[in-house]
């Protein structure tokens, strides 16, 4: 596996046109998630044998026609992903959604593919700006890191 460009669109689209793939994107970010070791950062992963499917399905890279192609994403935890747990970081309040939202539909359809997913759906606690407020209310999620206490867990 190769140590993968940057993740923002111009170094991607770079690495695609001097031959990256969408499948050593796909290997990148698992490679990367797996690294940084945080169980904290993401509530749920999307599955790696579907990624790599509709990798497939994503046809030859055009940035012109396809200006997503191959960009990775994650969905904050609170907006639903059909077939994702939806969380807002609080396990009792956990559902799986059977439809997108409609900001997810849109990313979906902007990347040409019906079935795209998000590489993850994240963990940062959004009940509240207001982190008394909730540290109260989110709890259960092992070793969350909390920006506002600096590099400290929750535990």
């Amino acid at each position: 596996m190769r140590a993968g460009p940057a993740f923002d669109i111009a170094s991607l689209h770079a690495a695609y046109q001097d031959g990256f793939t969408a499948d050593d994107m796909i290997d990148t970010v698992f490679a990367r998630i797996a690294k940084v070791n945080d169980p904290g950062i993401f509530i749920h992963l999307a599955d790696n044998g579907d990624l790599l499917a509709q990798a497939e399905a994503l046809g030859v890279f055009d940035p012109v026609t396809k200006p997503l192609w191959g960009i990775p994403f994650a969905v904050k935890g609170n907006i639903d992903v059909a077939g994702m747990p939806t969380t807002a970081a609080c396990p009792d309040y956990s559902y799986v959604s059977e439809a997108d939202a409609t900001v997810v539909r849109l990313l979906r359809q902007a990347v040409h593919l019906s079935s795209a997913r998000p590489t993850s759906t994240s963990s940062r606690p959004v009940l509240s700006a207001r982190p008394e407020i909730s540290n109260g209310l989110c709890h259960g999620f092992e070793g969350v890191r909390e920006c506002w206490r600096g590099d400290e867990t929750r535990s």
